[in-house]
């Protein structure tokens, strides 16, 4: 929507929104429909698509009969959850833990990011899958962090205002599970000594 694209529609088979709520506030606001436990049946269209027909599910996931509607529409995306990419993180043989509530395998790190590598800092989805204001602010901690294992001198209380803001949005009913695997990650990383 933000680069101009007129959504028609967000079809979502769980029974709830299950990412965070500030998002589906959004998508709302802009007047885009959300439609609770609907799948897509099928796209139609002959050169491309042209609309999607979607249906109501049952508590098992099953369409219900007699409940499809049909969607004008030239696109279909599909979620199917993300995981990070840690092929370079192998590379440089980071260690790594398996935390599924953060997308899978990821490297381990301390809360300033920094990886059990001396001078190696990950960020963002590689260190596990969450909201982007989180991987950003994630990003500025990673970066403060390499500077200061450079030797440059950290703004008073910036790396503190940084923890303060990733843990505050990873606050709430959507991303207190995002909150405790972070911090079993950074345990888990004290843990093996490094």
């Amino acid at each position: 929507m933000q680069a101009g694209a007129q959504v028609a529609g967000i079809v979502e088979a769980m029974p709830r929104v299950g990412g965070y709520a500030v998002h589906a506030g959004k998508i709302l606001r802009a007047g885009v429909p959300l439609y609770l436990s609907h799948t897509i049946l099928r796209a139609l269209g002959k050169e491309h698509v042209e609309a999607a027909v979607i249906t109501r599910v049952g508590e098992d996931f099953c369409p219900i009969p007699g409940t499809e509607q049909e969607l004008a529409c030239d696109t279909v995306l599909l979620a199917a959850g993300l995981s990070p990419r840690t092929d370079i993180a192998a590379m440089f043989g980071l260690a790594m833990a398996r935390e599924p509530r953060l997308g899978g395998w990821l490297p381990l790190h301390d809360e300033g990011m920094a990886a059990s590598v001396p001078g190696v800092f990950v960020a963002g989805d590689l260190a596990g899958v969450e909201e982007a204001s989180t991987a950003m602010d994630e990003g500025r901690l990673a970066g403060l962090s390499a500077a200061v294992a450079a030797g440059y001198a950290a703004p008073p209380g910036r790396q503190e205002e940084l923890l303060r803001s990733v843990d505050g949005l990873r606050r709430g009913p959507h991303g207190e599970a995002r909150r405790q695997a972070k911090l079993a990650v950074v345990r888990e990383f004290a843990d093996r000594g490094n």
